[in-house]
């Protein structure tokens, strides 16, 4: 078990300018071998600051080596409750990111994303791969369900929209 009441995220990885501070409570099984380490994790944030917001009840439940997670994050905060699963890959040179996001609620102007338009709402069902090797990148984002309405109660919204990229 490992727990903080408040850890000074930003100054350690010396990024300030994004993170803040992390109040946490993680249990984690973990065994190490010749090629590094595996962990199962399962915990909780209190509190983790962000781009200036502190976003709070956040859970985090997978699998961990140096270099691959796979799992589920789910976010209860007043301004956003979304349900992240999918995993990481950083493996052998490549960069792969892939899952599915269900979004339930994102204000993105008191989250500090746009502030330009407050009252600006978000919800989504999001599927999304991204990929990037040495000399090549690809990505698919599918937004599925996805409505955007502001204070105004002003609504746009799509049932499917797919975009990709190569390069």
């Amino acid at each position: 078990n490992l727990v903080s009441r408040k850890t000074e995220l930003g100054k350690i990885l010396e990024y300030q300018k994004f993170l803040g501070s992390l109040a946490f409570n993680f249990n984690y099984n973990m065994s190490f071998a010749n090629k590094g380490f595996k962990a199962q994790i399962n915990g909780f944030t209190d509190s983790i600051q962000l781009n200036g917001y502190t976003y709070q009840r956040a859970k985090i439940d997978g699998n961990l080596t140096a270099n691959y997670f796979d799992g589920n994050l789910t976010l209860n905060d007043p301004n956003a409750d979304l349900v992240y699963e999918g995993k990481i890959d950083w493996t052998q040179g490549k960069n792969d990111l892939a899952g599915v996001i269900n979004i339930d609620k994102l204000n993105i102007a008191s989250l500090g994303l746009y502030k330009e338009f407050p009252g600006l709402n978000l919800s989504s069902n999001t599927r999304f791969h991204f990929s990037q090797n040495r000399d090549s990148w690809d990505a698919t984002i599918n937004l599925g369900k996805t409505k955007i309405t502001d204070n105004r109660k002003k609504e746009i919204s799509m049932d499917n929209c797919t975009f990709s990229a190569l390069y």
